[in-house]
């Protein structure tokens, strides 16, 4: 059995939720330390304008505190873009495939309703003889297709 090393820390700040991961995992809590031994990552939120000022002088007071160690600096909005671009290719191709199911189902349709206006054309001639006007034949094919498509919804 293991049990927890108790340690006495400062909250200096908490910070609202982010995704960090990617769009498809949920945001996990995380808690961020200051360790002196171990300086492998400084993460900084740099303002938008001035970025040659701002990146100059984390330079001058990295090079202050740990002059032995060259600075390698990347930006994460660089790392966040990667991540959210499979997600938006993703994105892409489902709304392909819907569009082609979509096409699909209505080219069944269409041959469906040609199949039965072909079927009935005695019915459709008797009735314009009888005096049924254009649309109310129509109406009378498009009421039938209704139905089941309404019921498909």
């Amino acid at each position: 059995m293991q049990t927890a090393r108790k340690e006495r820390a400062t909250i200096v700040g908490v910070t609202s939720d982010f995704k960090f991961e990617g769009d498809r995992l949920q945001i996990e809590p995380t808690v961020y330390t200051y360790d002196p031994d171990d300086m492998g990552y400084v993460s900084m939120k740099i303002p938008g304008r001035n970025i040659s000022d701002a990146l100059g002088a984390i330079d001058r007071t990295w090079h202050a505190f740990i002059p032995t160690i060259a600075i390698r600096r990347y930006f994460l909005d660089s790392d966040f873009e990667s991540e959210f671009q499979a997600d938006q290719h993703q994105s892409t191709l489902f709304n392909l495939f819907v569009i082609i199911a979509i096409s699909i189902a209505c080219l069944g349709l269409f041959g469906l309703a040609a199949f039965s206006t072909e079927r009935r054309t005695k019915e459709i001639g008797l009735r314009k003889t009888f005096g049924a006007r254009t649309r109310d034949i129509v109406l009378m094919l498009l009421w039938q297709f209704s139905i089941p498509v309404l019921i498909a919804i």
